[in-house]
């Protein structure tokens, strides 16, 4: 077990990760304080009688970061904000047991997060999944449990090392049978590309391990051999096939993307299909070349392969509207891979990830594949 860190060193990783977030993040956590009543940025408010709110007054983002955590001890509120934020990467996986009952019966070393509770801190996380502690908070119909790594990369001018925490994320949503592992990319980090590959592939073969051991359930593989048909075939206008890569036959590919329009028709063989479906009764004629492109696009169809897709969530409002990489074989041990794409969209919390996974897993493109 690790050596329990004293607050000062607490307080210096906690900070050099929030430092990593994005501007928008780091705003959307402040935004966050201030709509749940802990800080203000009003002076007159802080004067008033039985005021919870910490006045923090109008500091530069960065300044909040540090003051919030260093200063105002309000570090809980960023290890609520671990367990629901919007990770890069997903790796989807099914699996058979009672979770729920797992985790209550392995409190010694599973221990739950209470927002109420701000004493409630993980002052201790090693460097590998095998020395991680775990803790888990439950909101809506998931339970989400984390596992703390701490990492550090080379400030680029001083090449000093910068500590920082890596967390990993299980979401796990007991009905569907479904427990997702969310991650970001590493900060920085000096090796390589390869290097990187294979240390992401061992941490995943870790936790895969480490869910197995301390939580008693079997966990299998996703089966998405009819995610695209399924995506195809869904007539709600919620979720459509934003972009695939299509390896031909004949050896050659093509990114296949669709116009910004509302409608999402992939070239090629989406607008060639939505062409005939246009100029029905002109088709209908001519029933011989009906047939023959007809034909012509089945084979294509049956005989190209498809490693990934990007699929596009539609919303109402355009700066909601996101969009998921879905690669089918990824180079983790060939398990299916998600990317969640930030781009222009202002969700920067976990109900996008939500929404997607559990659209995949209803709509029957995930489904159970082998036991791992």
């Amino acid at each position: 077990m690790p050596e329990k860190l004293e607050k000062r060193l607490y307080d210096r990783f906690l900070v050099n990760t929030v430092n990593n977030y994005s501007q928008a993040s780091k705003n959307k956590i402040k935004d966050l304080m201030i709509k749940k009543s802990i800080v203000t940025v009003d002076e007159q408010i802080s004067f008033g009688e039985d005021v919870q709110n910490i006045y923090i007054g109008e500091k530069n983002i960065d300044t909040f970061v540090k003051s919030s955590i260093s200063e105002h001890n309000l570090a809980y509120f960023y290890e609520y904000w671990e367990y629901t934020k919007l990770y890069k990467y997903s790796i989807p996986l099914y699996f058979e047991g009672d979770i729920k009952n797992a985790i209550e019966q392995n409190t010694s070393s599973i221990h739950k997060f209470d927002f109420q509770m701000h004493d409630s801190l993980m002052y201790q996380f090693g460097t590998s999944i095998d020395e991680s502690l775990c803790s888990y908070y439950e909101e809506g119909s998931y339970i989400y449990l984390k596992l703390l790594i701490q990492k550090n990369y080379p400030d680029p001018v001083t090449y000093e090392a910068i500590d920082y925490r890596y967390p990993i994320i299980l979401a796990i949503q007991q009905d569907l049978n479904l427990i997702e592992i969310r991650y970001d990319s590493l900060k920085f980090d000096r090796y390589s590309s390869n290097n990187t590959q294979v240390y992401i592939m061992s941490m995943v073969s870790d936790v895969i391990k480490w869910i197995k051991e301390n939580l008693g359930i079997k966990v299998f593989s996703i089966n998405a051999l009819k995610t695209i048909d399924i995506l195809k075939e869904d007539t709600s206008g919620k979720v459509k096939i934003f972009k695939q890569l299509m390896e031909l036959k004949s050896g050659g590919s093509a990114e296949l993307q669709a116009s910004n329009t509302s409608d999402c028709v992939l070239p090629f063989i989406g607008e060639l299909r939505e062409l005939m479906e246009e100029n029905e009764k002109l088709f209908d004629s001519s029933p011989e070349i009906a047939r023959l492109i007809t034909n012509y696009l089945e084979e294509k169809e049956a005989t190209s392969n498809y490693p990934y897709i990007y699929a596009k969530w539609i919303n109402p409002v355009a700066s909601e509207c996101y969009v998921v990489k879905i690669i089918f074989e990824s180079y983790i041990n060939n398990l299916v891979l998600l990317q969640h794409i930030t781009s222009n969209c202002k969700l920067l919390r976990m109900e996008r990830m939500n929404n997607a996974i559990e659209y995949l897993f209803q709509s029957g493109s995930f489904v159970q594949g082998k036991e791992l």
